[in-house]
């Protein structure tokens, strides 16, 4: 039981074995918090600029759509004439009162 007195208490920066650690435990857990929020801001950066890149290419793909269906209604106006022209377009619902 003496021999229990006679060693000194071991402080929070020395492991059992009496060599200092390097780092104490709070400043691990605080590098590791500041490491996941760092991550997470580049995951959410990630994703805004795969959405921003997947948005660019529909309203290109959409402009391209558009494009190809106004030549081959011109195609089409140039074999037919004007009047069995817009009756077509009527039918597909293309019209000056709505956009497509």
């Amino acid at each position: 039981m003496t021999g229990e007195a006679s060693q000194p208490a071991i402080r929070e920066t020395e492991n059992i074995s009496g060599i200092k650690r390097k780092t104490s435990w709070a400043a691990r857990e605080e590098a590791r918090k500041k490491q996941g929020a760092a991550k997470e801001k580049e995951r959410e950066l990630k994703q805004r600029r795969i959405e921003e890149a997947t948005r660019k290419r529909d309203v290109i793909k959409e402009r391209k759509q558009k494009a190809d269906e106004k030549a081959r209604l011109e195609a089409m106006a140039e074999k037919m004439g004007r009047r069995k022209l817009q009756r077509k377009a009527k039918r597909l619902g293309l019209t000056k009162k709505v956009a497509h």
